[in-house]
């Protein structure tokens, strides 16, 4: 039975490998991995340079915390270190060990605003990177991601984690994740330009 199981499971990945490269998986994959780098990248320059334009992902829209820029880094890294461009377009064990642990900080940067917000205790991580500046632009808690932008993180953060496992119900759970997040997010970007510009009248 070991033998069936195996042979069954790499057949089972040569045509998940096959599909991935037939709907261009791997390279909107790196795509997006590589959009997410660099936007986590331009937000913590902006803190950084104190460039307000920077800090903000859409024009109008409110700054991004630094924490949340740092979670799209590890996200990024995430992807772009799951994504194969050849054949089998399928990740080695060195690549999905990358991708995981990458995954790993948005998890529990995720996962700790959330216990902030159910405990009420505040563990101290708000305000890691540019706490001054964070001070300098007040509001009752700087620093600290919304309840539902960590909830995306700690989603698209275990899609990530979920993606090569080898059960397809498992995988399917991924894709449901992604897509609730990715959902979640949309109407957040929406909401806050559409609460921005009624707050310039």
């Amino acid at each position: 039975h070991g033998v069936a199981d195996r042979v069954v499971e790499r057949n089972g990945l040569a045509r998940r490998g096959r599909e991935l490269g037939a709907f261009g998986g791997p390279f909107y994959g790196a795509c997006a991995g590589g959009a997410s780098v660099a936007l986590g990248m331009l937000v913590l320059a902006g803190w950084a340079l104190d460039s307000g334009v920077l800090k903000s992902v859409l024009p109008g829209a409110a700054v991004m915390k630094p924490l949340t820029a740092v979670a799209l880094l590890f996200l990024g890294f995430s992807l772009v270190s799951s994504a194969v461009l050849r054949p089998p377009y399928l990740p080695d064990n060195g690549r999905i060990t990358i991708a995981r642990a990458c995954a790993g900080v948005p998890l529990f940067i995720g996962s700790v605003m959330l216990m902030q917000y159910l405990t009420g205790v505040s563990f101290g991580i708000d305000q890691l990177f540019f706490p001054n500046a964070l001070l300098e632009a007040g509001g009752p808690l700087p620093g600290r991601i919304s309840p539902a932008g960590s909830i995306c993180l700690v989603l698209l953060a275990a899609s990530l984690l979920l993606l090569d496992a080898p059960d397809p119900r498992v995988q399917r759970l991924s894709q449901w994740s992604a897509l609730i997040a990715a959902v979640m997010t949309a109407r957040m970007a929406a909401a806050t330009i559409t609460l921005t510009r009624f707050m310039r009248f």
